[in-house]
């Protein structure tokens, strides 16, 4: 540090390197310049101040850049809104939702395996359009709620059963190698 009418500031600031700067004069002149930055102007053989040019000529660009975003997305909002309280329907991203009301109602009685019943369902659907197994899964779900319904039920309560045998099956093998 030198000192100017009392006023300590940096050497470099003072002195100026003539020749191109160094990493740390750099640093030291553009503070949070990112280290490519820092380097470019490194090959570029620039000078301090060249270097803080350089620096404030890209923060300027961001700040553009940021400005030209923030309008360009506040334009999309604006519109959207507008089209919202036109009462325009805005297009939903994703996939169609099933709703509440389903399709047709159930193909497949409920009596008994619901489990059973949904796969019974879903194959049946596979052989009549010969669609994949999931386009027909997909199908018997948005059609036939209730059946659906009883089938994740069913699947979740069993869910709790299989949990339970693995782990039975699994003391059990441990106590078997435990005695041998």
């Amino acid at each position: 540090m030198a000192k100017i009418d009392e006023v300590e500031v940096p050497v470099a600031l003072v002195a100026g390197p003539v020749g191109p700067a160094t990493f740390e004069e750099i640093k030291g002149a553009c503070e949070g310049a990112d280290p490519d930055f820092i380097v470019s102007q490194m090959e570029a053989k620039a000078t301090v101040e060249q270097a803080r040019g350089a620096y404030v000529a890209s923060l300027n660009a961001r700040v553009a850049k940021a400005e030209a975003a923030t309008k360009a997305a506040e334009a999309t909002a604006a519109t959207a809104q507008e089209e919202a309280s036109a009462g325009k329907a805005l297009k939903a991203s994703g996939v169609e939702a099933i709703g509440d009301g389903g399709g047709e109602g159930p193909k497949v009685e409920l009596d008994g395996d619901p489990i059973a019943a949904f796969d019974a369902a879903v194959a049946a659907r596979m052989e009549a359009k010969g669609c994949p197994k999931h386009v027909a899964h997909r199908h018997v779900c948005k059609t036939e709620p209730e059946l659906r319904e009883a089938y994740v039920a069913a699947f979740n309560a069993g869910y709790s059963d299989r949990k339970a045998t693995i782990a039975a099956k699994a003391q059990a093998a441990q106590a078997q190698a435990a005695s041998v």
